[in-house]
């Protein structure tokens, strides 16, 4: 009985097909952007695009980190010049009811779990902050927000800080 090669091209097959259906990050605005076609949002390149503009008030004037209203403010300021094409340019969304390690849902989670995205290894993106990221969504407090960690070596945890503390800002 010839069944096990049929079994074993079958197998192949459906390797192959599901292999294509994987997720990719394809290269935008001559390089500016990716798009992630399993989020379906373009993510600009520059993870730290806002270092050393008027926006970034954290510890240095270079390091790119700013509170979350001044996160809102840039984010504001990229759609007012519809940067890159694009007027409706957003902080990374969160998962509003998670906390921690298992927050599957957070789009930043999507690109440090699944698409392996940190500071070690930010390919095709740069300037890959090793810390905490804004997301869009306040927190159930008023004073705080939800953040992410892209750090290769404490990441991928969501959690919340005060909307006053400095960190990271991205925008998709």
């Amino acid at each position: 009985m010839r069944t096990t090669p049929r079994i074993a091209a079958a197998l192949t097959a459906l390797f192959l097909i599901s292999a294509s259906a994987n997720a990719a990050l394809l290269s935008r605005a001559g390089g500016q952007a990716y798009y992630d076609t399993d989020l379906n949002v373009t993510w600009l390149a520059n993870a730290n695009l806002a270092a050393g503009s008027i926006y970034d008030d954290g510890a240095s004037p270079t390091d790119g980190r700013m509170t979350w209203a001044s996160a809102q403010s840039w984010i504001g300021s990229l759609n007012g010049a519809n940067y890159l094409g694009v007027n409706n340019w957003q902080t990374p969304e969160a998962n509003a009811a998670c906390t921690g390690y298992a927050c599957p849902s957070s789009d930043l989670y999507h690109l440090f779990y699944v698409e392996g995205i940190n500071d070690a290894a930010p390919s095709p993106f740069s300037n890959v902050g090793g810390g905490y990221y804004w997301s869009d969504d306040a927190f159930s407090s008023p004073g705080s927000a939800h953040v992410f960690n892209l750090d290769n070596v404490f990441g991928g945890q969501q959690g919340q800080f005060a909307k006053n503390t400095s960190t990271f800002a991205w925008a998709w």
